[in-house]
């Protein structure tokens, strides 16, 4: 991952468009649009991506993608502190996802085990967090993998046990650093001594 948003962002410009000409399809690129929008270290921007995607499947009717794109929003919105917001769209991740998405099975259960942590339910929160770790490995996508290990990290700082914390953050961070995104670990950092 270079770090050129700007191409990154006329490259996914270009594939809205002729998805555009197919019939209807843009709403597929959101999830990538939301990405480097993440990536740029801008959590609303991403939202806004997503919101307009997660509303094209619905109007569609398409389930396919409507879980994961649901989660996917639920973390921008929870990365911008908008906590209820995050959970209505956590519920229906979690309430559409079919077991073998693990991309939104991942997601929103990252997103549940912050909002669980907040609420001082730790133990739950825990439980999820380990289990998206768990599905985590199972992918060959290693930024999810690193963003499951940054949320059971926030949990684990949370449970008030900071040095499981920190372990972690320095696995995240590094998940982070091998895969070339430093953009998305400026939060991580603060957890690592």
């Amino acid at each position: 991952m270079a770090g050129d948003f700007d191409e990154a962002r006329r490259l996914i410009a270009s594939a809205d468009e002729i998805l555009g000409e197919i019939g209807g399809l843009q709403a597929a690129i959101t999830h990538q649009e939301a990405l480097v929008e993440r990536l740029a270290g801008d959590p609303a921007a991403a939202a806004a991506r997503l919101r307009a995607g997660y509303d094209s499947l619905e109007q569609m009717g398409e389930r396919a993608l409507l879980a994961s794109t649901a989660a996917w929003l639920a973390q921008a919105l929870l990365a911008q502190g908008l906590s209820d917001e995050a959970e209505g769209f956590c519920r229906v991740a979690e309430e559409a996802a079919p077991d073998g998405d693990l991309t939104a099975q991942l997601g929103w259960r990252g997103v549940r085990a912050r909002l669980l942590a907040a609420e001082g339910r730790t133990d739950e929160a825990e439980a999820r967090a380990v289990e998206a770790v768990r599905l985590a490995e199972r992918m060959e996508f290693p930024t999810l993998h690193a963003d499951a290990l940054r949320d059971l990290a926030e949990v684990l700082q949370e449970a008030g046990r900071p040095e499981e914390a920190e372990v972690a953050a320095r696995a995240a961070l590094d998940l982070y650093r091998r895969k070339g995104v430093s953009q998305t670990i400026g939060g991580i950092r603060d957890q690592v001594q």
